[in-house]
């Protein structure tokens, strides 16, 4: 709640080896423009939750050095960073991270998300509005995560109105994940390659594809029951 802090400058002799925590660390500090975390040691820990949340004039984050390794809860950490366009996170270790729910939720000028280039997501059980109202994002490439089929993904997407190519081609599914409004209001998509969704007359699909383009094109083992929903 610094409403008012502009900049922080972290020295070379900063000591965050002992660190379990960053939660809510730099909550609300909504004037904050530039933050560079590269000095930090996180090789400890656990909790990322709400770090950079409603950071709303945050426009440049260098997590270069981050380690995650041991991290397990990222829920809301870039949520309402508002005019950040690039989020680097290529370093990030996800193999023990069980919470990403609003992870880049209300992230309103966000263009590119710097994925590492093997993603390790077997343990997170809720992705809920993820990337929910992300609303300049045009393509997400998210082929290198393996969500399993009991994950949480209620509005995962929802209102990503600028979004024309969504790949989930290593997502897995089951006719009982709960998907209520996760693709709702994509109203550009063009291309969802989703070949491992599973749906039943049980399937949780409550406006799952509502106010979607009518230009969509569905890569699934299941084509005509999706365009049926």
């Amino acid at each position: 709640n610094c409403t008012l802090l502009e900049k922080i400058e972290f020295g070379n002799n900063i000591n965050t080896s002992s660190l379990i925590t960053m939660e809510s660390m730099f909550n609300e500090c909504s004037n904050l423009k530039s933050l560079d975390l590269s000095r930090f040691n996180t090789n400890k820990v656990e909790n990322f939750n709400f770090l950079l949340n409603y950071c709303k004039n945050l426009v440049e984050i260098n997590l270069g050095n981050i380690n995650t390794s041991s991290a397990k809860n990222f829920q809301s950490f870039f949520e309402y960073c508002e005019k950040l366009e690039l989020i680097d996170i290529s370093n990030f270790n996800t193999s023990s991270v069980t919470n990403m729910f609003h992870m880049f939720f209300h992230c309103y000028d966000l263009k590119i998300i710097i994925f590492p280039e093997i993603l390790d997501t077997s343990k997170v059980t809720t992705a809920d509005a993820m990337f929910s109202h992300c609303t300049s994002l045009i393509t997400l490439n998210l082929s290198n995560f393996h969500i399993n089929s009991n994950v949480v993904m209620h509005y995962m997407f929802h209102n990503c109105y600028k979004l024309k190519y969504l790949d989930l081609s290593n997502f897995s599914f089951n006719p009982i994940t709960r998907l209520q409004c996760t693709f709702r209001l994509l109203t550009s998509l063009v291309y969802l390659n989703i070949p491992n969704l599973e749906i039943n007359a049980n399937s949780n699909m409550d406006r799952t594809f509502e106010l979607h383009s009518s230009f969509l094109k569905v890569c699934s083992k299941q084509p005509n029951m999706i365009q049926n929903i």
